[in-house]
């Protein structure tokens, strides 16, 4: 997969990675891009959920929400 977006991509968001697998997924579509002589624009991020505040009795309260609860499903436990 990591290929096909170095060769047909404009850029690449995947979803809760830690930074060391990031960087190193980011580095193989780089090596990708470069083999493959891809020299138009491409950007990279990272897609991640967060629920901020400064109370952190309210992020808790919101943390155990119905809707937070059902995206903590999709996700599967780092």
């Amino acid at each position: 997969m990591l290929k096909i977006t170095a060769e047909f991509g404009d850029g690449w968001i995947p979803t809760l990675l830690q930074p060391e697998s990031y960087g190193e997924r980011l580095r193989e579509i780089e090596r990708h891009r470069k083999e493959l002589n891809q020299t138009g624009e491409f950007t990279a991020a990272l897609w991640n959920w967060y629920i901020l505040d400064e109370d952190v009795s309210e992020c808790e309260r919101m943390m155990n929400t119905p809707l937070a609860r059902t995206f903590a499903l999709l996700y599967r436990s780092l």
